[in-house]
């Protein structure tokens, strides 16, 4: 997409197929302005998380498709009557395939991929909240081969929302807070595991907790992209 808005830049200005047309130039501009002024009053706001910025993507797409669709035009008129005339679908393909190597290089988890032209998942874990419960059924997973696993107690951060829908034991949830409160503590104690995600790690919730495992070797790790989403603990 970024590649694209640079050949849409490129073609608006040089007045390019298919912007060369008024009312094509104008939609561009129109999508743009759009896409500027939600990305300006989203950034004055104190929650930055990525999705709310979901909305600017599908017009900054359009955009970014004018470009390509400007270079795609420009190679097929000047190869049309070379052994050239193929270069814009392969160049077209090839755009595809890059785009679908990067994408699924994180399936099943889409939401695990960071732009690898800005840092990647490293890069991002530095600004953004990452993790909405991708790796936490596998985690799950893990768990549910041990012995008597029905009768096992696990405490999981987004436990009601994500783990619990895979694990086979019991599980426990504790608060969404920096600090716990004695029932909650008396939760985790009391657990055979403790599953930490990423987030939590990275918001500090339930810094008791993380301060307990710091000390602890972890049985169990899920990765993903590069990214260590959660980390399973054994308790007792």
């Amino acid at each position: 997409m970024l590649a694209g808005l640079v050949l849409a830049a490129w073609a608006f200005l040089k007045k390019r197929l298919p912007l060369d047309s008024s009312r094509v130039r104008f939609v561009l501009l129109g999508l743009l302005l759009f896409s500027a002024v939600f990305t300006l009053f989203l950034g004055a706001g104190d929650k930055k998380f990525d999705r709310y910025l979901v909305p600017v993507y599908a017009p900054l797409d359009i955009v970014a498709g004018l470009g390509w669709s400007s270079l795609l035009l420009a190679l097929g008129k000047k190869s049309a009557r070379s052994s050239l005339r193929y270069t814009p679908y392969a160049a077209a393909l090839v755009v595809i395939a890059l785009q679908a190597v990067l994408a699924l290089r994180t399936a099943p988890y889409y939401l695990a991929y960071y732009n690898p032209m800005l840092g990647g998942p490293k890069q991002a874990a530095n600004v953004l909240p990452i993790g909405w419960g991708e790796g936490l059924d596998l985690a799950a997973q893990y768990l549910n081969k041990k012995p008597h696993v029905g009768k096992l107690e696990v405490v999981a951060y987004y436990a009601s929302g994500c783990f619990s829908y895979y694990f086979e034991g019991r599980v426990r949830e504790t608060s969404f807070s920096t600090e716990l409160s004695e029932s909650d503590w008396q939760k985790f104690i009391e657990s055979d595991y403790a599953v930490v995600y990423i987030s939590q790690r990275q918001r500090k919730i339930g810094s008791a907790i993380l301060d307990y495992v710091a000390h602890l070797e972890p049985e169990h790790s899920i990765w993903i992209n590069g990214l260590e989403y959660a980390t399973i603990y054994k308790l007792h």
